[in-house]
């Protein structure tokens, strides 16, 4: 499928139910998508978007769908309306891949995980973090001390869990010791280097769990390892290390037997502030699992939006940006009782409810924000609430400006750009520009059905957020904007 199809071939205003917004806020990118059908039953694919960067280049994964279901998607990088293939390892050359390309850094380099495709007679190798640069895939091995093993068992991997800006890989692998699998250990890997962060616990034998999932520019890597305690798996502790050297971060209690269930860093930010989901235990009992925050050695409870329960701390969180924000999703009620979800935006010891796009018959909502950028504008998800009938139709991408409540996407694009059956139904990433990385779906489908899954990116129009220098299909943005304003869409 042309990666660049028409823009009037995407969103249908008239299955919205919405009113449309007096001026539209972003120009529609379909990013397009393999598209091996080609067919009136099999018209368009499977397209996911993954990633985002700051200069607009987008990971995704891309299939078709087919009489007998969805194929494997393969693993692309869309750069200014090309698509790339991002490859596999192995000496099989099959036409698809299932590579997730997982980071996409502001210098074009991508992380994520590829199958080892081998042949049926060769060594089974398991799936592989790897590092992509310039049409480059360069594969990130699994930990070995000593010999290898006679044979990598079927769970052997590699996966990668983070990626700075200078190209350094952090995440999970096997490890192995003289042929020995002793669990997982957090890796880094950069410039051909791969570095065993190791865990602080293991257990007698030597088996152990740690992962990273974060590092940011300074190569602090943070994550989680598992705690034993003569011998005993006591649960997930939060860890960072810092030049090689792991520190256990403060948690949120454990039960008598000192063991947890959650505690860990999922996510970090340039200057070293860290998020992440623990426990929250009080005398023993365990309340919930809380967002927490982790700066210069203090750790913040951010508690949620229950009202009725004041002091609680019900809360999951998504991502953080360099300004200390962190977004997520957190229990929302009043004194009548919980009424489901919310998405946040968190500041400065402050959670503001992100809302929702109306409510069940009972009251009930929810909503869930999933990325920010720097400047503190939200994206994420909420299903759509009939007036009247407080019916749900199905889920739309949101947006959130300064800590105003979600606005549905359907309503901020362009009407000349919706005259198909296909909703925005998620926003997945947003970058210092502005620009949104979206899911489009055929009404009333979903993953496993054979209709249209598109990827697409929300292109601001100027005045409304930061200035971008291209729209379209790798045109110039001026060209690309007359174009688009004078009636031509992003055929070619």
């Amino acid at each position: 499928m042309n990666p660049c199809l028409s823009l009037a071939a995407l969103l249908l205003a008239a299955t919205l139910g919405t009113p449309v917004a007096a001026e539209p806020m972003y120009d529609i990118v379909n990013l397009g998508g393999l598209g091996y059908g080609g067919t009136p039953e099999w018209p368009t694919g499977y397209s996911m978007p993954r990633a985002l960067n700051n200069r607009g280049l987008v990971t995704l994964r891309s299939g078709d769908y087919s009489p007998g279901g969805l194929r494997d998607p393969i693993g692309l990088l869309w750069s200014r309306g090309q698509l790339i293939e991002l490859g596999h390892f192995g000496s099989e050359q099959g036409v698809f891949s299932g590579t997730i390309g997982s980071f996409v850094n502001d210098a074009g380099q991508v992380a994520g995980d590829a199958p080892v495709l081998n042949k049926p007679w060769e060594r089974y190798e398991g799936g592989r973090a790897f590092l992509w640069q310039d049409g480059r895939m360069t594969r990130i091995r699994v930990l070995v001390d000593g010999a290898l093993p006679a044979r990598f068992p079927a769970e052997t991997y590699s996966s990668a869990r983070g990626l700075s800006s200078s190209g350094q890989v952090v995440g999970m692998s096997t490890y192995f010791r003289d042929g020995v699998n002793l669990g997982l250990r957090a890796f880094s890997w950069q410039g051909g280097r791969l570095t065993n962060l190791g865990t602080p616990w293991t257990d007698a034998q030597g088996y152990g769990m740690s992962w990273a999932n974060a590092v940011n520019d300074s190569g602090v890597v943070a994550g989680l390892a598992f705690r034993y305690e003569n011998g005993v798996n006591k649960g997930p502790r939060p860890v960072v290390w810092t030049n090689g050297q792991a520190r256990e971060l403060e948690i949120l209690g454990t039960d008598p037997e000192g063991r947890t269930m959650a505690a860990g860093v999922d996510f970090m930010n340039r200057q070293g502030t860290m998020t992440g989901l623990v426990d929250f235990w009080v005398d023993g009992v365990m309340r919930s699992q809380c967002a927490v925050i982790w700066s210069g050695g203090t750790l913040t409870r951010l508690g949620d939006l229950d009202a009725s329960n004041p002091g609680g701390c019900m809360s999951t969180p998504t991502a953080i940006n360099d300004r200390g924000q962190v977004v997520g999703m957190a229990l929302v009620g009043t004194a009548r009782g919980p009424f489901g979800n919310h998405g946040f935006l968190w500041d400065d010891g402050k959670m503001t409810d992100l809302g929702s796009l109306g409510h069940d018959a009972g009251g009930s909502s929810n909503s869930i924000a999933l990325a920010l950028n720097n400047h503190g504008v939200v994206v994420g998800e909420a299903p759509y609430y009939w007036p009247g009938s407080g019916e749900i139709d199905g889920n739309r991408g949101v947006v959130s400006f300064d800590g105003q409540p979600f606005q549905d996407l359907n309503d901020l694009v362009d009407p000349a750009d919706r005259t198909l059956p296909v909703i925005i139904s998620r926003a997945v990433a947003v970058n210092d520009r502005g620009e949104i990385l979206a899911i489009a779906r055929s009404a009333g489908s979903n993953e496993s059905t054979p209709v249209l899954t598109q990827a697409l990116l929300l292109v601001p129009r100027g005045g409304h957020h930061h200035h971008h220098p291209w729209h379209g299909c790798g045109r110039d943005d001026d060209d690309a904007a007359r174009a688009k304003r004078g009636g031509r869409h992003c055929d070619r």
